[in-house]
């Protein structure tokens, strides 16, 4: 039997993926190299890196509203991790059709697909932070509040899988994915951002005064607590994946200027509509569950990132 990775060729797909095959699994990947955000040949290139790695992984180029039944089937799928979505909370308000398409259309035709093959046992659904709103303050009290059409996608997502679980016999976990950094990460995000200003020598530009605050989460640490919820004896269960580490943005450049030697300018700019002003996860069932545990510091962290940023120019 297999698992399904949708998404494998983005930034924790790819990662997720690297590890269930060192693991020895069976996996297959669905991916539509989706070049929303950033450039899908990078997509490419980490699909050909996973392929490269062992036979078990086999790889699809398609969109997943697109997916069968039959292609469930014939590839023997037993257990699904659906990270397939389009990120950021700042271009959906922009690019709303693409995600309502790729976040909710394309899970409920997955979760259809499931409902009808009829053998999935296990559906690991990819969340976000995002579903809380701008002020995530890591309380068992947390509501439920997106401040953008992005965490509005993620929560309707999160409902069709509860919905589907009750109708088609399969156990979900509900991972909420908080701020991931680290090898790989997507060229949109903010430290990858900040890097590739130190890497030019280029001025850095900061969305409003740069104390808004963020829980880091590694992705290493991500993809290990995302395969152990394949096997999670507590299913339908909801977890923050969040690293325990909070840093406003203004410390994160200071480390990205320390870890690589810099000196730049920084410029301040209007902030985005949309983006969140705190998030702190509410880490310890993760911990409990899933043996999610932080293993590097930002520093470390962050020196891993620009390390490979250098080796893949």
């Amino acid at each position: 039997m297999s698992i399904l990775v949708t998404g494998h060729a983005g930034f924790i797909g790819f990662h997720v993926c690297e590890r269930l095959i060192a693991h020895g699994e069976n996996v297959v990947g669905v991916d539509s190299h989706s070049s929303v955000l950033y450039p899908g040949e990078l997509k490419k290139i980490n699909t050909e890196r996973l392929a490269a790695l062992d036979s078990n992984f086999t790889p699809f180029k398609f969109d997943l509203g697109e997916i069968t039944h039959d292609f469930l089937e014939f590839q023997g799928i037993d257990s699904v991790i659906h990270l397939a979505a389009i990120p950021s909370q700042v271009s959906s308000w922009t690019h709303l059709s693409e995600y309502v398409n790729a976040n909710i259309i394309a899970t409920q035709k997955l979760l259809e697909a499931v409902k009808t093959y009829g053998r999935v046992k296990k559906f690991v659904h990819i969340s976000t932070s995002s579903v809380y709103g701008r002020y995530v303050d890591g309380t068992d009290t947390m509501g439920l509040n997106p401040s953008s059409p992005y965490g509005i996608t993620k929560l309707a997502a999160e409902n069709l899988v509860k919905c589907y679980a009750e109708i088609a016999d399969f156990e979900y976990v509900i991972l909420r994915y908080f701020s991931v950094f680290g090898p790989g990460q997507r060229p949109d995000m903010a430290i990858s951002q900040f890097l590739s200003r130190i890497k030019s020598n280029s001025e850095i530009f900061v969305t409003g005064d740069g104390t808004q605050t963020r829980d880091l989460t590694y992705v290493i640490d991500v993809a290990n607590a995302t395969i152990s919820a394949l096997k999670n004896q507590t299913p339908n269960n909801i977890y923050d994946i969040s690293g325990g580490q909070v840093f406003s943005i203004n410390q994160i450049i200071s480390t990205c200027l320390k870890v690589t030697g810099s000196s730049l300018d920084i410029s301040y700019i209007e902030r985005p509509v949309g983006d969140q002003e705190r998030t702190v996860g509410n880490r310890s069932q993760a911990v409990k569950d899933l043996g999610l545990r932080r293993t590097v510091s930002l520093d470390e962290g962050i020196a891993n990132q620009w390390n490979c940023m250098k080796d893949n120019s």
